[in-house]
């Protein structure tokens, strides 16, 4: 009993001679740590919101977003060309009602005759051909329109279907074409799909945009906090700001601070996009772009909390900038391999099994669990699990990046190895005479 009180006896003497700071007085030490946090962010807030870097950045991808949904929008102003192709004989009264509803959805309807349904649908199949008209009974597409889709393919598609009956129902009752005015909304023929309509119905082209932005942001701020850590070192501001700091301090308040930097130029992105989009009735929003829009926004914040850690970590690992690339590739390959999955799954329309792992994957899940989302080939809870799997990455990648950089951001010299770091001790500044701080640990 005597050796088990004896050491309560020497902390409480501790605790009373100062040593020791009570529970009470432990409890601003915390407020302290949150408050320093906030410093070291507001600090990268300010350095970097202001910034040619960002001020650039963002001009850049404004001018991208312009690009992508204005420059559409202005020559699609002109008529498209549509192929529709013809089984049978069609007379000249029909003819005329196919490019009267093409002009009426804006096209301009190029005809073609195709030898049977068997041709037709290879047609289809291949993209040379929008529809095939088979007399004038039935009209076949290759997909679906999505429900509530209003593209100008889908618009001119009904505008057919419907033309097409009215013509021929004036015909086999001997109504001449000069009484197609007394005949009111006529019921369209049937629209026979080969495939079913995709789900949830989100463009291709969105996601491919959504997709190629993810990657270069993730990219930018991966590369600002790698620079960042690197000109730390290389200046010698780590040094005078861990004798104040501890290292898990000064690296979350980085990390959060650029984050928020990464957050107002995205948003920024998307607002402009968003009205952009309404302005001009652009096909990238359409069907459940917007819901789509949302959750590629959700996994780049989950991209970068991945990441950042990552690559602050890796930083800390080199103490020149010509150093910074070297170690930076490395850290690129899985982002690279989740962004080859997205074109591998986007150019067919459908992603193959690897591709569908990779969702699944924390390093590329960023990149590929949107992409599967608009082809519709995942669920929502199936995106919860690969966001649920991406979440715990990240707290493992958070906790390994904090114990590479408290050991290594000290570090001059030759380029360190990710094996020699992790085994060997935290390391700190000495503290500053006089001014009673501890090293940092």
């Amino acid at each position: 009993m005597t050796s088990r009180t004896r050491p309560k006896g020497r902390r409480a003497g501790l605790r009373r001679a100062g040593a020791i700071p009570s529970s009470r007085e432990a409890r601003p030490a915390v407020r302290d740590w949150a408050r320093l946090e906030r410093l070291v962010m507001a600090r990268e807030v300010r350095s970097r919101i202001t910034s040619k870097t960002f001020l650039v950045g963002t001009a850049i991808s404004l001018v991208a977003v312009i690009a992508l949904i204005v420059v559409p929008s202005v020559r699609n102003s002109s008529a498209p060309i549509e192929k529709i192709g013809i089984v049978g004989t069609l007379s000249n009264p029909l003819r005329h009602a196919i490019d009267t509803a093409g002009s009426d959805a804006g096209v301009k309807v190029e005809l073609r005759s195709v030898a049977d349904v068997t041709h037709a649908k290879s047609d289809l199949a291949n993209g040379r051909l929008v529809a095939v008209l088979v007399g004038d009974g039935e009209l076949i597409v290759d997909r679906a329109a999505a429900p509530g889709s209003r593209s100008t393919l889908s618009s001119f598609v009904s505008s057919v279907a419907k033309a097409v009956a009215l013509q021929a129902g004036l015909e086999r009752a001997g109504i001449p074409p000069q009484a197609a005015s007394a005949l009111a909304h006529p019921r369209p023929i049937p629209v026979v799909s080969l495939k079913p309509a995709p789900h949830p119905a989100v463009p291709l082209s969105t996601a491919l945009v959504a997709m190629v932005l993810l990657f270069a942001l993730l990219q930018q701020y991966g590369a600002w906090i790698l620079v960042g850590v690197v000109e730390e070192k290389t200046t010698r501001v780590v040094e005078i700001l861990l004798s104040t700091l501890r290292p898990r301090q000064l690296l979350v308040g980085k990390v959060s601070g650029i984050g928020v930097v990464a957050l107002v130029q995205g948003g920024a992105t998307v607002a402009a996009a968003l009205v952009l989009a309404a302005a001009f009735r652009s096909s990238l929003l359409a069907g459940s772009g917007l819901a789509f829009v949302a959750v590629a926004l959700v996994w780049f914040l989950l991209g970068y909390a991945f990441y950042c850690w990552l690559f602050a970590a890796a930083g800390s690992l080199v103490s020149r900038q010509e150093d910074a690339q070297n170690v930076a590739f490395p850290l690129m390959l899985p982002l690279l391999a989740g962004y080859a999955g997205v074109f591998a799954a986007l150019i067919p329309g459908h992603a193959s099994p690897l591709v569908v792992a990779l969702g699944y994957i924390p390093p590329t899940a960023p990149m590929v669990m949107p992409t599967l989302m608009a082809l519709g080939q995942v669920t929502w809870w199936q995106m919860g699990i690969s966001a649920l799997t991406t979440g715990v990455g990240t707290v493992l990648m958070a906790w390994l990046a904090s114990s590479v950089y408290a050991r290594a951001v000290l570090h001059t010299g030759q380029r360190l190895r990710w094996r020699d770091v992790l085994r060997r001790k935290a390391s700190g500044p000495a503290a500053v005479p006089g001014d009673g701080t501890r090293p940092a640990r």
